[in-house]
């Protein structure tokens, strides 16, 4: 059966999960719970005034860096579960190829954060 892909629907809604290799436990403390959040608020939006690290120093400060509704979105986050060894999304597409885009830019950011941290290598 030859391989085909599907594209996603703007304004659907979708389930979304990611796993760690072989059961790892990639999220082992509030600060790493704290780091994937603050990624999946970050990479939401298509435009981002503000690098990374600004906007998790403001986040920090109490400053308040809401992401408003008039902020354009690649998708909505509608629930979202964070466990050890994966997390769940749910999310409404906005934009074309939003969910992939946004998927692609936390796990790789997750993953940049994770591996400096240990120290190691690898997805």
């Amino acid at each position: 059966m030859p391989y085909r892909t599907v594209s996603l629907v703007n304004g659907e809604v979708y389930h979304v999960f990611n796993k760690s290799i072989a059961e790892f436990k990639i999220f082992n403390n509030d600060s790493h719970f704290d780091r994937i959040i603050n990624i999946i608020r970050y990479y939401q939006l298509t435009r981002r005034a503000l690098s990374f690290s600004n906007f998790i120093r403001m986040n920090s400060e109490n400053i308040g860096v809401h992401i408003s509704s008039d902020k354009k979105k690649l998708v909505e986050i509608i629930a979202y579960c964070i466990m050890p060894t994966h997390l769940h999304l749910v999310l409404k597409q906005l934009e074309d190829s939003g969910i992939s885009v946004f998927m692609n830019n936390i796990l790789s950011s997750y993953s940049h954060y994770f591996n400096i941290k240990h120290k190691r290598k690898g997805p």
